[in-house]
C-alpha cells in the first residue's frame, strides 16, 4: 500500500474537513501512527479530530500510542463510543491497555464487553505481560482495518500535500 506523505498540520487539516466517504479513503491511506504524532503536535481538543474517525481507527490510534496513554485517549470520549472503541480493539492491544491502569479501571471497560470477549481478556490479563500477546498470536489472528489493500492506487505520488488530496476527493 501506499502512504501520502503529509506533516501534521496537513493531517489535521484533511481529517477536519473530510467527509464520510472520503474519511474511509483517507484513513486507509494514512497510518494510524502518523494521526496519533500530529494529535500530539495539534494545539486544539484532540477528541475534535478523535469523533470525526471511524472506531475501528480510533482503536488503531490507540493501538499505537504508549501504554500510559492509551486509557488517556479512550477516556476522551463517552462511555458507550469507549465500548464501541475497545469492540474494534485487537485483545492483545485491549490486555495492553487494561494492565496499564488500576483493577477499578479495567472492571469498568471489562463488565461493558460482551460475555466471551471478557472472559478471554480475563484469561489474557492472567499472564504475566510480556507473554500475554504471545499466547494471543498463537490461539487468534485479526487484521487491522488500515491494511486493506483497497484503494491502493488513490495517492500515487508521495509528495502529494493536502490540498490535491482534497481535490482529488472532492472531484
Amino acid at each position: 500500500m501506499k502512504n501520502i506523505e503529509l506533516n501534521h498540520i496537513e493531517i489535521i487539516q484533511l481529517l477536519m474537513v473530510a467527509n464520510p466517504q472520503q474519511m474511509d479513503l483517507i484513513v486507509e491511506q494514512i497510518h494510524p501512527a502518523d494521526v496519533l504524532d500530529a494529535i500530539h503536535l495539534y494545539d486544539g481538543d484532540p477528541l475534535e479530530i478523535l469523533k470525526r474517525l471511524p472506531e475501528t481507527y480510533v482503536a488503531s490510534i490507540i493501538d499505537e500510542a504508549e501504554d500510559d496513554e492509551k486509557y488517556e485517549l479512550l477516556t476522551l470520549f463517552s462511555k458507550q463510543k469507549q465500548i464501541d472503541i475497545v469492540d474494534e480493539m485487537s485483545s492483545d492491544e485491549l490486555v495492553d491497555l487494561l494492565g496499564s491502569i488500576d483493577e477499578e479501571e479495567q472492571n469498568s471497560i471489562i463488565v461493558n464487553m460482551d460475555a466471551q470477549d471478557a472472559a478471554e481478556v480475563r484469561a489474557l490479563l492472567s499472564y504475566e505481560p510480556e507473554t500475554a500477546g504471545v499466547s494471543w498470536q498463537q490461539n487468534f489472528s485479526h487484521a487491522r482495518a488500515y491494511d486493506s489493500p483497497r484503494y491502493t492506487d488513490l495517492f500515487t505520488t508521495r509528495g502529494a500535500r493536502c490540498r490535491d488530496v482534497l481535490l482529488y476527493l472532492c472531484t
